[in-house]
């Protein structure tokens, strides 16, 4: 392996490997053996969320979804249509004016 470093750092970095500084050595190391050099940065701050924040990204993700804006028009439709029911009767509208008036 160690001459296969030492060819990757004369191929892609055109000198010497013992001249060349820790970063690229460290690629060429990565590069001999074919590894990712990169981290994963979206697992890296998942891992950093409080459950606050996750609990928060849930609800927001619940919250913008269809499913909710749905549910949402629905109990909205049916809170509207029990209201005009509810209202539209003789008896509720002489019991409002009773109360408005005393």
């Amino acid at each position: 392996m160690d001459q296969k470093v030492r060819e990757i750092s004369e191929k892609h970095f055109r000198t010497k490997y013992e001249q060349l500084g820790e970063r690229e050595k460290k690629v060429a190391r990565h590069l001999a053996d074919r590894s990712h050099i990169s981290r994963n940065v979206v697992q890296d701050f998942a891992e950093q969320l409080t459950f606050g924040q996750r609990l928060a990204d849930k609800v927001a993700a619940f919250g913008g979804s269809w499913t909710f804006i749905s549910i949402f028009a629905i109990v909205l439709w049916l809170f509207g249509f029990s209201s005009i029911r509810l209202f539209s009767s003789r008896t509720t509208r002489r019991s409002i004016r009773i109360l408005i008036f005393c």
